[in-house]
């Protein structure tokens, strides 16, 4: 509890000292910090506003180190992504981008913030498989197949380039393997249609608007919670999407989860997502 106590009063942008004589601490707030996706975050938040003042230089060295290698591993994956929404456009393939990547390209203060292992696509059913030829034709290859199952939508795309540098795409034609309910209501022409463009990414990069990117992170950290517990870097992303809401669209938001009847799972991200990093809700 030591530990995520820490951690939480860091996140909250609360000036925090730890205790003396423990230098096992250091070691293990580096380890959780990683593990849960915000070292990056909180090396960003130290130097933006001092909030580590009295960490450890060690320890404050591993989070600038880390944050420098996310940004650089960043920097190489949208150059990659550009390329591949580029080849998949020409084919006449039409996609969103969702999750991690938009998010950090959007909602995030600096790169590198928002780690993430691949770039997650969704695209209309039926486009997966023209999809899928693009990719091969690039060089990736496929360790999931078998696209046929709903609970099983996605197809995963890896390939390593020339300097050994692992690239890797999710391609799904639903947009949650959480809920069979939840993707029939949220389908990718309806989305396509509220979408936002991605302007850092290229011409053909879009992604969900912000109510239902919160809706999406709202059912993804609930599909994965049990498994899981709480993932910080999830949380942050529900922090920054729901800062980023205008009044209006915080009433949408209400509209939309109560059709898609998801109110309390939204209302359990909104409340932990304020427990951890002090969420401002808009105000009318």
């Amino acid at each position: 509890m030591e530990i995520e106590s820490l951690l939480k009063s860091a996140c909250r942008g609360q000036p925090v000292e730890l205790p003396t004589g423990e230098e096992s601490i250091s070691a293990q707030l580096f380890d959780e910090a990683r593990h849960q996706g915000i070292a990056s975050l909180l090396w960003h938040l130290h130097s933006d506003a001092g909030v580590l003042t009295e960490w450890p230089a060690d320890l404050l060295d591993k989070l600038k180190q880390q944050a420098r290698q996310e940004a650089a591993t960043e920097m190489i994956r949208e150059a990659e992504v550009q390329v591949m929404l580029e080849a998949l456009q020409e084919k006449g393939i039409d996609l969103l981008l969702i999750k991690g990547t938009p998010l950090s390209a959007l909602l995030y203060p600096a790169i590198g913030l928002r780690p993430r292992c691949d770039t997650d696509l969704l695209v209309a059913e039926g486009d997966d498989v023209r999809a899928a030829e693009v990719f091969k034709a690039h060089g990736y290859s496929s360790f999931f197949e078998n696209a046929g199952d709903y609970l099983n939508s996605q197809r995963s795309f890896r390939r390593n380039d020339e300097s050994g540098f692992t690239h890797a795409f999710d391609l799904h034609r639903q947009i949650s393997n959480a809920s069979i309910t939840f993707s029939h209501r949220m389908g990718f022409h309806e989305l396509n249609r509220r979408s936002v463009k991605v302007p850092s990414l290229g011409l053909a990069a879009k992604t969900l608007s912000h109510v239902d990117a919160l809706l999406l992170a709202c059912m993804h950290r609930a599909g994965h919670f049990a498994e899981m517990g709480e993932r910080l870097i999830w949380l942050y992303d529900i922090h920054l999407l729901t800062e980023a809401l205008s009044s209006a669209e915080l009433d949408k938001l209400v509209e939309r989860a109560g059709e898609l009847e998801v109110r309390g799972l939204c209302a359990d991200a909104l409340n932990a997502s304020n427990d951890w990093f002090a969420t401002r809700i808009p105000t009318g």
